[in-house]
């Protein structure tokens, strides 16, 4: 093959370029601009979650299926915090880290969701230097849902949600942790 010829100049381009693959998405390491990480963060994203519910009589796994989820204007909404809350709910910078690599991996282990580690391993830093966003869920009447969802963007294409609620009825009390791995969504 004569890399005189422009075709093969054109064919080992092509090659090259295939084998690059697509650019690297920005990690957020470091990043404390909340303005910033929103704006980073803005839009819709698919959750892949597993969560694990435990009661004072037995616990259980879940694993729906993919939901989608919008972040827009500093706030958070899907289909399931709308059902607790009947609203968005407000984003707010964490002061300082909440979850550190030890608090991921339990909540990994404790949502049998240990795979996600390896696909949030590339990041230069570990989560106790990434942002995380954190909105609350206020307590409700009837069934009581309260605790916090947590965004931590590894990279702009990449997040980990953690939601932890305490969810409450006269007649019972669950406890409920989950883990989603978020990725940008396909344009509609």
């Amino acid at each position: 093959m004569s890399m005189s010829d422009p075709a093969n100049i054109a064919r080992a381009i092509a090659i090259c370029l295939l084998a690059a693959g697509p650019a690297a998405a920005q990690s957020l390491c470091g990043n404390g601009d909340s303005e910033a990480v929103l704006d980073a963060i803005e839009g819709r994203w698919t959750a892949q979650e597993k969560i694990a519910l435990e009661s004072h009589a037995d616990s259980y796994f879940r694993a729906p299926d993919p939901a989608p989820v919008v972040i827009r204007d500093g706030r958070i909404e899907s289909a399931f915090l709308d059902s607790l809350q009947g609203q968005p709910l407000d984003l707010a910078l964490a002061d300082g880290p909440i979850y550190d690599t030890d608090a991921v991996d339990a909540l990994l282990e404790d949502t049998r969701n240990q795979t996600l580690a390896d696909l949030l391993s590339d990041t230069p830093c570990g989560p106790e230097d990434l942002p995380q966003l954190v909105a609350h869920v206020p307590d409700t009447e009837g069934i009581s849902a309260g605790g916090t969802v947590t965004l931590i963007p590894y990279f702009e294409d990449r997040m980990l949600m953690v939601t932890e609620l305490e969810l409450s009825s006269p007649e019972a009390l669950l406890f409920m942790a989950g883990v989603a791995y978020m990725t940008p969504s396909d344009p509609d």
